[in-house]
Order: structure tokens, then sequence, then C-alpha cells
């Protein structure tokens, strides 16, 4: 669906689908920030992982990207259908480098809650019964 999309659009010089990537780390270091744009979410990892990499974060609003995305804090939720509203934010971000830096930041010190050390020790003390 998506690759027809892309064609319809024109688009096939500007948008890839890459699939399943080992290295995606690579890429999370090329960008400025990201955008996630879906309407339902659980745990979102490309948020997380985003956030992990010191990346802002554009997302809609809806329960996963609520949860994780602190609004003008580590990036920007905006609705998931006013597409003006994720242009303003990815515009705003892309002029203001101090801006994405400030908000990275914060986004890396939050994604450290969801850190594989982290979690393991908050399983510990619940199977522990510390918790």
């Amino acid at each position: 669906m998506l690759s027809k999309i892309i064609s319809q659009s024109n688009m096939e010089n500007h948008a890839q689908l890459l699939g399943y990537r080992s290295d995606i780390l690579d890429y999370y270091l090329l960008c400025d920030m990201v955008v996630s744009a879906s309407r339902r979410e659980g745990l979102p990892m490309n948020i997380i992982e985003a956030m992990a990499c010191g990346k802002p974060v554009v997302a809609s609003r809806n329960r996963g990207h609520n949860e994780l995305v602190d609004n003008c804090v580590t990036g920007f939720l905006v609705s998931a259908y006013k597409a003006e509203e994720f242009a303003e934010a990815i515009i705003n971000l892309s002029i203001n480098p101090d801006l994405r830096q400030q908000m990275g930041l914060a986004g890396r010190e939050k994604a450290h809650m969801y850190s594989l050390q982290v979690v393991k020790s908050e399983l510990k003390d619940i199977y522990s019964g510390r918790l």
C-alpha cells in the first residue's frame, strides 16, 4: 500500500521503503528528528530508540506516544489528522538547532527509563516482592 502511495505521489526519488534493518542506529544518527504519525500505538519502540539516540520527536497524539513524548520537552505532540500541525513542528525543529539539542537531551534522559538495565532491575524487584 505504501509503495502505491509513493508511486501515485511521484515520490520515488524521495522515499524508500527499507524493510527490516540491522543497522538502524546509522539511520538515527543521520537524522535531525524522528516523526511518527500513527493513529494508534502501544509502546512505540521507534520513539524510545530515537530518544535514546538523542533525537527530538514529532508524534501524533495517541496512547503510546503520549506516554513517551513530553510535549514541548522531548518533542511535539500534534493531531494525527492535521498535517499543518506536523509541518509546523517539523519546521520549528528544522530551523532551531538549539531546540533540537535541548529536546534530544531531555529525550535521552527519559529513554533511560526503558533501558535494559532499568527494566531488568524493576522486574527483579517485582519478582522478589519488593514492588
